[in-house]
């Protein structure tokens, strides 16, 4: 009992990292839905996303200890920051297109 509540305070302190850190991209991401179908429409490839999994290999490895979260964190934040990186530029090409509707249904 002793190490248990320590543990859940860490592990629900580090969430709230997790989900304050990820808000802005989640903002970001709402903006890029017509993006991303005209992406599709054109045939272009996105690199693919990473998924919750990852995160919760972030807290797996801050179980077994900080080393181990950390370099899991930043392996997660590098490819985060490829796939917005991509999206990004996909954006730029949607907008010197003249950001056209397409023939999608949202």
């Amino acid at each position: 009992m002793d190490l248990i509540l320590p543990l859940l305070i860490i592990l629900s302190l580090f969430a709230l990292f997790l989900f304050v850190v990820d808000t802005p991209r989640r903002n970001e991401e709402k903006q890029f839905g017509k993006v991303k179908s005209w992406v599709y429409e054109k045939g272009y490839q996105l690199p693919p996303r990473i998924g919750p999994g990852w995160n919760l290999a972030i807290i797996a490895g801050l179980l077994f200890g900080i080393i181990p979260g950390l370099v899991i964190f930043f392996i997660a934040n590098g490819k985060r920051n490829i796939y917005y990186k991509e999206l990004r530029s996909f954006k730029n090409k949607w907008i010197d297109a003249g950001s056209p509707e397409g023939s999608y249904k949202e």
